[in-house]
């Protein structure tokens, strides 16, 4: 696992060893989101709940997000977490262990993203997703396995992209206007 674009392009992260709490968002999707996103990385904070080893967030960071708070419940992935923050220097990543729908006040968000874990309810981790709130021109991202099906959305959010990449599928989520 690596960090692919940025200022920290092509630095290696450390990742989960053998079975682990944590399922890293591919390379490939990671490219496809932060080229999706473009110029939305760096206007404003990016929050990264279910943040396992944290390389969507710093990835964000190496692109030039001015804020990123990386939520993670899980012990040994909150240690992967603050292990990659500190080896990157990322001074402007913030590690917190809290459960992705409590993690206490946050900033209003550019992008808030979520890759919960596969067996966790979509209804759940949209819920975590949705709870952040937005800057204008701002955007959810939710990642969930391809095969599944989407949530059901509230009607005051609506699909922006919906792109599949492997098992990865990156619904953008934007507020109805």
């Amino acid at each position: 696992m690596r960090i692919i674009a940025g200022q920290w392009g092509g630095r290696r992260l450390q990742g989960p060893k053998g079975r682990a709490e944590t399922r890293p968002t591919s390379d490939r999707a990671r490219e496809a989101l932060f080229s999706i996103l473009g110029p939305r990385i760096t206007a404003g904070p990016f929050i990264d709940l279910y943040a396992g080893t944290g390389a969507v967030g710093l990835e964000a960071a190496s692109r030039g997000a001015p804020e990123v708070i990386l939520i993670e419940k899980a012990r040994g992935a909150v240690g992967l977490c603050r292990a990659n923050v500190q080896a990157l220097d990322a001074s402007q990543v913030e590690v917190r262990q809290a459960d992705a729908s409590r993690p206490g006040p946050l900033p209003l968000a550019q992008v808030a993203f979520a890759d919960p874990p596969y067996g966790l309810p979509a209804e759940a981790a949209l819920n975590a997703l949705l709870g952040c709130e937005l800057q204008p021109g701002g955007c959810w991202v939710l990642e969930r396995r391809s095969s599944e099906p989407l949530p059901v959305l509230p009607e005051s959010v609506a699909v922006a992209s919906d792109r599949v990449y492997g098992e990865a599928r990156l619904l953008i989520l934007e507020k109805v206007t």
